[in-house]
């Protein structure tokens, strides 16, 4: 487990055992990952996306939900996006990027708080433990080439997004709401 200049943001580096037949990875343990500090009790959906090649998601959160994502790639690889929007972090407003891939096996634990996205860098399946249900009223987004967030994208150029974050909103746009959606209930 690796801490990230994101309070609360971890690397989690599995360790498969390989022999001639594949390998075997435990993905989540909840003793284990309780110890770092994730709320394992907490996760409570869990969901998986294939993307094709440059295709970017994100940069997602919740408005009022305090929701945190724990992120692995099954298959493929991509560049993996947190962006801090807690005012009360010292690191708000800042991005962490990490790969992600089917050969090292690391994970991210994105905390409560922060916005996320990814460039799928090769065909990708992206799973992720989410510690709230889905509830489309409380999504929120922030452009995901937004130049005030200055994300270096490893392929921006030929990044495919969908309607909905194509239309994004840029980030002076969302930052006047942050203290009331991130305030007080999320202090870092």
């Amino acid at each position: 487990m690796e801490r990230t200049a994101i309070p609360g943001m971890l690397l989690l580096r599995p360790k498969p055992i390989a022999d001639d037949r594949g390998w075997f990875m435990r993905s989540f343990a909840a003793d284990e990952f309780r110890d770092y500090g994730i709320p394992c009790d907490d996760l409570v959906e869990e969901n998986h996306s294939r993307s094709h090649r440059h295709v970017v998601r994100g940069l997602h959160f919740r408005t009022d939900l305090r929701e945190g994502k724990l992120v692995r790639v099954a298959r493929g690889a991509i560049y993996d996006v947190v962006v801090d929007l807690r005012p009360s972090s010292p690191a708000f407003l800042t991005w962490a990027g990490v790969v992600l891939d089917d050969r090292d096996h690391h994970q991210v634990w994105v905390p409560p708080g922060c916005a996320h996205g990814f460039q799928a860098l090769a065909e990708s399946d992206v799973c992720y433990r989410v510690s709230a249900p889905y509830s489309p009223d409380l999504d929120g987004s922030v452009a995901w080439d937004d130049r005030d967030l200055g994300i270096d994208w490893p392929d921006r150029a030929l990044a495919r997004v969908s309607a909905r974050d194509a239309s994004s909103p840029a980030l002076a746009e969302v930052r006047g709401r942050l203290d009331g959606w991130f305030g007080a209930p999320n202090a870092v």
